[in-house]
This record gives structure tokens, sequence and C-alpha cells, in this order.
């Protein structure tokens, strides 16, 4: 395993792995140095044992993506000794995640901040969505998915559990999320579409508003930040609909809202 590997060895002769940047349940990325390219640095996540097909899943779909936001794929590894299941190699991008950023901050944000997030994650769902032959459904996103450059600019990663979506499908074949994020169809073992990514949003929206409070769709009592605007409060609501046709129908719907609620939130609040 490469892993255990000394750092001199290289993985598919080509990359030595410097360091792990972030582990899963199914996978763990490294940073590593390209040597066919004078070290250039990428992202390489390999597949754990046992799970080729989620490796060649996410490596389609990725293939398919061609958006500044998104990971960018350069090359593949084959299911071999180092990468039990296979791997992907992608450009990496310099930043921390958005949960680092959040606990480093003392788990406090701006809400004017999380809305001009919530505006940018917004348009690379729409992306997602609507600019490609099938629509890409993400179904984790989640602070700890979302990676802040040091442009202040947002990049949703990690693609192992997206799907694509199909008009005439009935269910996902696998139950997948992150409990506080996941919306309920992702539970009910429903096809998940554009608004189950919206839940999502609305999730992370809500866990950087509330000091890392989750939100679960039983809750029967709003427990939400009530120093937050009225009318974020409403984004997120809507967004954490229980019933899918209750949320925003797309994400530019969300987006414009959004527009809308930070204009309202800078007269309140002064930027970090």
């Amino acid at each position: 395993m490469v892993m255990n590997a000394p750092a001199s060895d290289l993985l598919a002769s080509r990359y030595r792995i410097l360091y792990p940047l972030g582990q899963g349940m199914e996978a763990i990325v490294f940073l590593a140095e390209d040597t066919k390219l004078c070290g250039r640095l990428r992202a390489v996540k390999l597949y754990k044992q046992g799970i080729e097909s989620r490796y060649i899943q996410e490596r389609d779909i990725l293939v398919g993506l061609q958006h500044p936001f998104v990971p960018s794929i350069a090359d593949t590894i084959d299911p071999s000794e180092g990468a039990p299941s296979g791997g992907v190699v992608m450009e990496y991008v310099q930043g921390t995640s958005v949960l680092e950023h959040f606990r480093a901050r003392g788990k406090t944000l701006n809400e004017s901040l999380v809305l001009d997030w919530g505006i940018q994650l917004c348009a690379i769902l729409d992306y997602l969505h609507n600019s490609l032959p099938q629509p890409v459904i993400h179904r984790d996103l989640k602070p700890g998915n979302v990676l802040l450059d040091e442009r202040g600019r947002l990049h949703l990663i990690d693609f192992g559990s997206a799907r694509w979506y199909k008009v005439d499908g009935l269910l996902d074949t696998v139950r997948l999320g992150t409990t506080g994020f996941a919306a309920p169809e992702q539970y009910e073992h429903e096809q998940s579409d554009a608004r189950t990514d919206l839940y999502g949003l609305g999730g992370f929206m809500y866990y950087l508003l509330n000091q890392g409070r989750l939100h679960y769709f039983a809750q029967a009592d709003d427990r939400s930040n009530h120093a937050v605007t009225a009318r974020t409060r409403g984004i997120m609501k809507k967004l954490l609909a229980y019933e899918r046709q209750a949320r925003f129908q797309s994400a530019m719907e969300a987006g414009q809202a959004m527009e809308k609620a930070r204009r309202k939130a800078l007269s309140l609040w002064n930027l970090y």
C-alpha cells in the first residue's frame, strides 16, 4: 500500500506521495508530486479495497466536468497494489476546507459572508444541474467538501457520492450523504435530484450560521440563529423543506434570493 511506502517510491511510476490531505470511509487523498511534469503538485485520491465501482463512477463523472471550481481530472490510476480499487489524479488547489476555516474562526461567521458562499455554490450547482448532457447530483454538499482557496473562492470537491440524474429513474442505487446535510429522500431511498443538492446547501448554511449545530429534518422547533436576518432564515427554511416541492426549484432561483438577502445583510453587518 502506498500509504506505508517510503516517499521515494512512485505511484504508477510517476507520482511521489508527499502526505495525506484527507481520509474518508472509502478513500484517502494525498498530496503528490508529478515527476513527469517537473514536480507539479497533484491531489491523488486512492479508493480502498473492494469499491472499484465507486472509483469508476467518480472517474467517469469527473472526466465530463469542465468548470473552474470543481475538480479537474489530470490522470487516472488503474487498480493495483498501490491503489486497491483505482484512483483519480486531480489538479491541486491551494486552500483549506470551509470546515477547517469555520473552526479556526471560533465557529462564528458573518452572515453576509455565508450568503456570498451560498451564491458561489449556487453558481456551481447550476452548472452541474443544467450545463451538462446529463445533470450531475453531488449528494454530499457539506463544509468538509467545500474548499476555500487563497482568493476567497469556493471549490466543490469530493464527487465520490455523485451520480447522474436519470429522468426515468425511480431511486438511487446506494443511500449516501451525511447526517445534517443529507435530504430526506436520501434516507427514503428515492432518486435524488437538483433539489437534493439544494437541501445540502441549506444544511451547509445552517451549520455555519448556528455555530456548528446540525439541522435535522425531523425537528419541530425553529432553533436557527435569530441574530440572522429574517430573510436569510427564510431562505434556509425553504432550502431545508422536507418536501422537495416546497424548496427552491433550482440553484439559480436560490442564488437570486441570496443576492437580495446579502444586500439586506450588508446594511446590518460588517464584513470580516
